[in-house]
């Protein structure tokens, strides 16, 4: 169980005032995604919103042109997003379906709207940075989990919170300056 975002981040010992080492620190090597049969490049993780492990999908703000989203709206009937109306994703190279972009969700799968959704069982990922010398074969167990990925990006998200609130409180002392100088 992934926990609260709340909880991720003190477990994990992320606290208000993060500096610049520690952002550089928490930005891995990326990912490329790849459909898992034929192995054509669908996605990286400069485009990753989310992951549900309920679900099994990784969520992307865009994906190559390879990935074509179906004309046909399905309606699921799964218990773990009854009723929610999406496009199924599928790999143009090789017609493996990849996951779903989700037009309507229940509330509580509200993140994954309008993103694409991509099933974890039907990609594979790689990444930048951990190329193998001649004749080595890639290690599955180097690959990251879903949990993982998920804890990285909480991490990432409370260093933008931190910035957000820097910056609105920077603005706020800007304004009341201009203020009294008129």
């Amino acid at each position: 169980m992934l926990g609260t975002f709340s909880e991720g981040i003190q477990e994990h010992g992320i606290t208000e005032s993060v500096s610049n080492n520690e952002i550089i620190s928490l930005v891995p090597n990326p990912f490329v995604f790849q459909c898992k049969n034929c192995r054509v490049i669908v996605g990286d993780s400069f485009q990753w919103v989310t992951n549900n492990e309920k679900l099994n999908l990784i969520t992307l703000q865009a994906l190559t042109e390879i990935v074509e989203v179906s004309a046909i709206l399905m309606i699921s009937k799964s218990l773990e997003d009854p009723g929610s109306a999406f496009y199924v994703l599928s790999c143009k190279s090789c017609k493996t379906v990849l996951g779903r972009k989700y037009i309507t969700t229940l509330c509580k799968l509200d993140s994954l709207r309008g993103l694409y959704s991509l099933d974890a069982s039907s990609i594979e990922s790689y990444q930048l940075g951990t190329s193998l010398q001649d004749g080595e074969r890639p290690s599955l167990e180097n690959l990251p989990t879903l949990s993982s990925l998920h804890l990285q990006q909480l991490k990432m998200e409370q260093v933008i919170l931190s910035f957000n609130e820097r910056i609105t409180d920077l603005e706020e002392d800007l304004a009341m300056l201009e203020d009294l100088a008129f």
